[in-house]
């Protein structure tokens, strides 16, 4: 999804179009419930809850600080800038993704 967001950023922003790459976290969900109890126990402790699975998307999609200069970026619980491996930020890369994406998808989904 980075490279997507990296290849958004730079092909769209110019349009208006911002992409971010969004984290959601460890959220407690309803995967867990057929699991093992003491996994179960582990979701119930340790994993935020539900509602809050929503803050980067929400961030990412309402804030007033985000401008077009922050198209690509990539955010990790809860609305803060992550760090991302330098090759996931190669126009070359992300434009060969798309590419290879366009390619693939091409007349399967109309």
């Amino acid at each position: 999804m980075i490279l997507l967001a990296t290849y958004i950023s730079h092909h769209y922003a110019e349009e208006g179009v911002l992409a971010f790459s969004l984290n959601a976290g460890i959220i407690r969900s309803g995967l867990v419930r057929t699991s093992a109890p003491i996994m179960r126990l582990v979701a119930r402790l340790l994993f935020a809850p539900t509602p809050m699975g929503a803050i980067n998307q929400l961030y990412a999609g309402t804030s007033e600080q985000l401008k077009k200069a922050d198209s690509g970026k990539y955010f990790i619980p809860w609305a803060r800038e992550g760090k991302v491996a330098q090759a996931l930020l190669e126009q070359d890369l992300a434009d060969k993704l798309w590419k290879f994406l366009d390619e693939d998808t091409a007349g399967k989904y109309s």
